[in-house]
């Protein structure tokens, strides 16, 4: 009953103060997502894989998130959005929420914060 809430609230920037690694879960057929996968926003999002919170690339509203082998330019983990006709047999892709943030709603365009005039 809690998890559907705690998933309403993630997406408005509402994250758990303590949380572990993301579980991730290796897709069995290509272009088929895992049961209960982390189904993204497009708002900033970090995934904590190895003890480390990594930056999702690409946040794409309705995705999967898959963890790729090796590691990027900064040396984490390669962490992006995939669409369902993208994932792989065995792309290790993330399901639940544990160890997974999400960015609050972005200031609306324009608003540039409190005025100096």
């Amino acid at each position: 009953m809690l998890g559907p809430l705690l998933t309403q609230l993630q997406a408005h920037g509402a994250n758990r103060v303590v949380q572990g690694d993301a579980e991730l879960v290796a897709a069995d057929t290509d272009g088929v997502l895992p049961a209960g996968f982390y189904a993204t926003t497009n708002l900033p999002t970090w995934v904590r894989v190895g003890g480390r919170w990594v930056s999702v690339v690409n946040p794409e509203m309705d995705c999967g998130i898959v963890v790729r082998p090796g590691r990027g330019a900064d040396g984490h983990e390669r962490v992006r959005t995939v669409p369902m006709h993208r994932v792989r047999a065995g792309d290790p892709v993330v399901v639940g929420n544990d160890g997974v943030r999400g960015g609050g709603a972005p200031a609306p365009r324009g608003d540039r914060g409190p005025s100096s005039s």
